[in-house]
């Protein structure tokens, strides 16, 4: 071997041994499962700009499909992720971790599934026939039946777990720091999981079984209550320890709290909860929909992520709302016939961002200016403009029957975005033995 060989050695193995750390690196810490199929010679295909993934409780199936930057189906396709569940609503996922949670109010269940991509060979890929030139592999497959690539990556759901048992939810959310939220048309409340105790139900550590449920304004008004107290305690120079004690409390609340559903707003005691249907949150406040006394109650409210202070209407238009989306500026729902959209601070009249829906059910906003819609009755996902509060046409996006709840994997999400080394992993050793090669033939 010649020193030009040495080289190419040299630089490149370190390279392939770098990237394959930082896939490791970041599968520890992100739980990137992007499984490497069979063995290839050739770079990865590149991956799609969104997948799309749709509940239908009458076909009793969760779906995807990819869109394409057209925000179109790619090929028209809409595959199965998970079947056989019972009445499959609403849907949230969890970008951080890679799992999908789906509201099951015919199993009276909350669950989650992992989700990962997987590479689909064709039968020529397989057989190492394909050349540089074919730009679109997947278009001259002449197989039929399960083994068919229709398209280059696939989306998988396994190691499926319950979350929450015995509740009665349709809706289903996720905030960037990965707390769950969920309405209870049964409690007439909106609720709380703290991500933490939300990793220990999806890794067995603690069992829905286990889960308390605690209110927060009656929670709030008892930390006042011991507020006092401790500042009474505190100023008569009694026991110093337990005012520390109980401000502490105050401050994290009780050990006894750790496995606990934070119910934050609950009819009793919110005049702005009716029957909560769809539900939002960006962290800072939560948002949800009324599918019943919307005019009296607000066809959405709003409150803080706490639960600690009082609730307020955004907006009236309707007597039922079900899906919701939050914005950076505005929250967006839907009644069934339309969808509308209010400012997202100090709420007021809503904007008719389209009236033509059969009967609009989910949304789900991509992040930039574009929400997607789901239209039960019409079972059609359509793609609507969301940057501003005027009318905005539709576009179709994909047919399902039936669609209910929507959720979106981005690329910049662990999922999609690990790309090169971390989607391929023998994507460096092509590198590296091409280089090598042809370092040996030029010597």
């Amino acid at each position: 071997m010649t020193a030009l060989a040495y080289v190419a050695l040299g630089v490149l193995l370190p390279g392939f041994a770098w990237s394959t750390s930082l896939r490791a690196d970041v599968s520890a810490v992100e739980d990137v499962l992007l499984k490497p199929s069979t063995w290839s010679i050739y770079p990865p295909p590149p991956l799609p700009p969104r997948f799309l993934i749709v509940s239908s409780p009458a076909e009793r199936m969760v779906s995807y499909s990819q869109i394409g930057d057209d925000y179109r189906a790619v090929r028209g396709l809409v595959k199965p992720l998970i079947k056989g569940v019972s009445s499959p609503k609403g849907l949230a996922f969890d970008r951080r971790h890679n799992r999908l949670f789906v509201a099951d109010p015919g199993l009276r269940r909350i669950r989650a599934w992992q989700l990962y991509l997987e590479r689909c060979f064709t039968p020529a890929e397989k057989a190492g026939l394909l050349g540089a030139a074919v730009s679109d592999p997947f278009t001259t497959d002449a197989a039929e039946g399960p083994g068919r690539c229709d398209l280059p990556w696939v989306l998988h759901a396994s190691q499926e777990v319950t979350v929450v048992s015995d509740v009665s939810s349709e809706w289903v959310s996720l905030d960037q720091k990965g707390n769950l939220y969920y309405s209870d048309s049964e409690r007439k409340s909106v609720n709380k999981i703290d991500a933490w105790l939300l990793l220990n139900l999806v890794h067995g550590e603690i069992t829905p079984a286990e889960l308390k449920r605690r209110n927060a304004a009656r929670s709030s008004k008892s930390l006042e209550k011991q507020g006092k107290e401790a500042m009474e305690v505190k100023s008569q120079l009694k026991s110093l320890a337990h005012s520390t004690e109980v401000l502490g409390n105050m401050a994290f609340g009780s050990h006894d709290d750790d496995t606990s559903i934070l119910e934050l707003f609950q009819a009793q005691d919110s005049q702005h909860v009716a029957t909560p249907a769809g539900v939002a949150s960006d962290g800072v406040q939560v948002y949800w929909a009324n599918q019943d006394h919307g005019l009296q109650h607000g066809s959405v409210a709003t409150g803080f992520v706490s639960g600690s202070l009082p609730s307020s209407k955004l907006a009236t238009e309707s007597a039922s709302t079900f899906g919701i989306a939050a914005t950076s500026n505005m929250v967006l729902f839907s009644n069934g016939a339309g969808v509308y959209g209010v400012p997202k601070f100090g709420g007021g009249n809503a904007t008719a961002m389209n009236e033509g829906f059969v009967i609009a059910r989910g949304l789900a906003w991509d992040g930039s200016g574009t929400v997607f819609v789901a239209d039960e009755g019409a079972s059609t996902v359509y793609a609507m403009p969301c940057g501003v509060l005027v009318a905005q046409p539709l576009q179709p996006v994909l047919q399902m029957h039936g669609a209910f709840g929507l959720a979106l994997v981005q690329p910049t999400d662990p999922l999609v975005s690990a790309r090169s080394a971390a989607a391929d992993p023998t994507f460096p050793l092509w590198v590296a033995i091409s280089a090598v090669w042809a370092a040996v033939w030029m010597s």
